[in-house]
């Protein structure tokens, strides 16, 4: 939803939300990563942590525009992350 991160595990939902009146315009995730990019061009990168199921927000960067496509991509075998 274009408000934040929802993060529903064995039944339990986690959120994050955007901050002030900024909304999240493009998204991509795979089994352990997320990316967003809010509106106004900033772009950050949440890990989900395997025990806890908590996403953690791990970098943010600001692309100086709008935002229109991200891609994550698939996890390498033997790798933990894509990026």
């Amino acid at each position: 939803h274009p408000g934040g991160v929802r993060h529903i595990q064995k039944g339990k939902a986690k959120q994050w939300h955007c901050p002030g009146l900024k909304r999240i315009e493009c998204a991509s995730a795979n089994e352990s990563q997320v990316m967003i990019a809010l509106s106004g061009g900033e772009v950050i990168y949440f890990e989900l942590d395997p025990v806890s199921g908590n996403l953690t927000e791990s970098a943010k960067c600001d692309m100086g525009a709008d935002v229109c496509c991200l891609d994550v991509g698939t996890i390498p075998r033997g790798r933990s992350r894509s990026l």
